[in-house]
């Protein structure tokens, strides 16, 4: 926003120099609706429970990127594991911060110029791009050993963990395709994590 406000200020002096208070209050104006448009704008992308972009801004990057971009893209999709159990034993409020925590954990473990959306209810995508499957399984691993760290802390009565699957945006995908190709390796990993928590006697607990 300040790259609106600070030509605009700086008009607003010379107008109110050379032309008096009246030009100057329009310049103010102007200001203010060009902000105004800039929030509002912002607004449309952040998903106001997370704190994270929301699906639209998804979208938006992936319009971008098949149009413009020649850079590598990756996305990695995860879910949260036992999710419904926070909710029904916790309460719904407690599932809500359940999100924002991991939504703050997320912000924490992605390297600047990585992007953390929350897709929808539980479901969270990290978009990395211009890095290779190296740097993607390391903010992978990041992102698992700050989710250990917050559950060692004991600070919330409920732990977090994910399942998470990535793939890359191929020169012929789509927004479907990659979003499919995620899924399907996201759901994976979500498989095996049932299968340990069954072998190990687990299939009831958070």
């Amino acid at each position: 926003m300040i790259y609106f406000v600070g030509p605009c200020f700086a008009g607003v002096v010379l107008q109110f120099l050379f032309y008096g208070i009246t030009s100057s209050w329009v310049l103010v104006a102007v200001a203010l609706i060009f902000v105004q448009m800039q929030s509002y704008a912002e607004s449309l992308y952040m998903d106001e429970l997370s704190g994270l972009y929301n699906r639209r801004y998804f979208n938006a990057v992936l319009a971008e990127k098949k149009i413009a971009s020649h850079k590598s893209l990756y996305g990695i999709m995860m879910d949260v594991n036992d999710f419904k159990c926070i909710n029904d034993n916790l309460g719904h409020s407690t599932g809500d911060k359940a999100i924002c925590t991991l939504g703050n954990i997320l912000i924490r473990s992605i390297p600047d110029d990585g992007m953390a959306i929350r897709y929808a209810g539980d479901e969270f995508i990290v978009l990395l791009s211009g890095v290779d499957t190296e740097r993607v399984l390391a903010t992978m691993e990041e992102i698992n050993h700050n989710l250990s760290r917050f559950n060692e802390s004991g600070i919330e009565p409920f732990h977090l963990s994910v399942s998470m699957g990535y793939t890359e945006f191929g020169t012929e995908d789509d927004a479907e395709t990659f979003l499919m190709h995620m899924d399907e390796k996201m759901y994976e990993e979500k498989r095996k994590y049932h299968m340990r928590k069954k072998s190990a006697g687990l299939e009831n607990k958070v």
